[in-house]
């Protein structure tokens, strides 16, 4: 029996190179994929301002053990990180209508990238809390502060800067999962891909600019977050 490997090589071998690419194909859709970026655009911005929010609030609350609401932070993380995105889509999308709530698909979308994205962030902020010294805490009370105070005059500020570095991976993540939104009818970058490619059987020209684009977001976010680190004086 022939090894695959070198059958494996043999596939690259008959690649001729970029000459096979239609790229009047792609020049023609660049349309196409401008409307599906904005799409992703949105979505990716409306779901990152409610998820940290929602992270934000629940990560608080984990970290300063507020009885009952840590508790119902901590199962609403636990079960989020125990399941995947693409059923909690499912759920949201077509098994909620069950119970008589409708979302349409940017909704059904937002609302899944927000709980979803707002689990992992609430573990960073509560992670970034607790790596408080506890002098800091003590030095605050010293002062006369009440417990509000010392969480947003102290805590909250110092915390601030070792939230900065994981925020970006978790926000770079959450703009990468919005591919999977065209399962509720989003026609995101990813779906405007895939239509493309199921009409027109151009599997390469189809995702080309969709890989292009995600790439373009990506190095973005990170552009604006080494500015934000550079504003707080921190450096990952």
């Amino acid at each position: 029996m022939p090894h695959p490997l070198p059958r494996c090589f043999g596939i690259f071998a008959g690649v001729r190179g970029v000459d096979r690419v239609n790229w009047h194909f792609i020049m023609s859709h660049l349309p196409d994929f401008g409307e599906g970026l904005k799409v992703t655009l949105y979505v990716s911005l409306v779901s990152m301002g409610f998820a940290f929010v929602t992270g934000g609030l629940a990560g608080t609350v984990r970290a300063l053990r507020i009885p009952v609401l840590s508790s119902l932070s901590g199962g609403y993380v636990a079960f989020i990180r125990s399941t995947p995105l693409l059923v909690q889509l499912y759920m949201i999308f077509y098994g909620l209508p069950s119970l008589h709530i409708v979302l349409t698909p940017f909704c059904a979308s937002v609302v899944a990238l927000t709980l979803n994205s707002g689990a992992y962030i609430a573990e960073i902020v509560r992670g970034a809390i607790e790596s408080i010294q506890r002098g800091q805490w003590e030095a605050a009370m010293s002062l006369g502060m009440n417990r509000l105070q010392q969480v947003r005059l102290v805590i909250i500020p110092q915390a601030a800067r070792n939230v900065i570095p994981p925020l970006v991976g978790q926000f770079s993540y959450l703009i990468k999962d919005t591919s999977i939104l065209g399962v509720v009818s989003l026609v995101e970058l990813t779906q405007v891909s895939a239509n493309l490619q199921a009409a027109s059987f151009l599997p390469l020209e189809s995702f080309i600019p969709s890989l292009f684009l995600y790439e373009v977001l990506i190095i973005t976010l990170l552009v604006i977050f080494q500015k934000l680190e550079r504003r707080f004086g921190f450096e990952a």
